[in-house]
């Protein structure tokens, strides 16, 4: 379970910073190029969303973990695991969900080549499903979620960064230090 203390928050009447609530929504929309995706609210337990969607696809699969704020040592940029079984992608869910739910200096990338599938748990609290759609869509409705016009990221808010987590990004960026790059544009907001 992620912290009290939220690590993507927006401004409630004026002046108090809360943890930012989307509610239980997705949308479906069109990026720039024409690819039709899911975004998807993950307000809270964004890693057990990911997880559970994850869980639909075939492995191998490839984790990138994009850091774009770095303080516990580590070096911004992006770090790729190699290829992943569904145990093995468990077992970073179990080592690292409470630092991807608690701490916004970073994203989260899933491949599945199999299914032509990407998630991308972003530093907002939103996932973007792109591949089986038509899947992810039953998955969510069985988690409870209702599809909505939009889901928009126009309102002030802001990312937290809890140095109780710093040895967490130690740890995963030493880990996948061998398959490090430098960020790409729009890695910081990858919408």
């Amino acid at each position: 379970m992620a912290r009290i203390d939220p690590k993507f928050a927006s401004r409630v009447d004026g002046q108090l910073w809360l943890a930012h609530d989307y509610g239980k929504v997705y949308a479906t929309e069109n990026t720039k190029n024409g690819t039709e995706r899911l975004p998807i609210a993950a307000s809270y337990d964004g890693s057990q969303i990911l997880r559970t969607l994850s869980r639909s696809l075939k492995e191998p699969f490839l984790l990138l973990y994009v850091l774009v704020i770095f303080r516990g040592g580590g070096k911004e940029g992006r770090y790729q695991s190699g290829k992943l079984s569904h145990e093995e992608l468990d077992a970073l869910f179990g080592s690292y969900s409470e630092f991807w739910d608690s701490d916004g200096r970073h994203s989260i990338w899933l491949r599945s080549e199999a299914d032509d599938a990407t998630l991308v748990y972003d530093r907002h609290n939103l996932i973007y499903a792109y591949g089986p759609l038509q899947r992810f869509e039953l998955i969510l409705e069985a988690l409870g979620y209702t599809e909505t016009p939009k889901v928009s990221l126009s309102f002030r808010h802001q990312h937290c960064y809890y140095p109780e987590f710093d040895a967490f990004e130690r740890e995963l960026t030493t880990k996948l230090a061998d398959r490090r790059s430098e960020l790409h544009p729009g890695d910081e907001n990858p919408c």
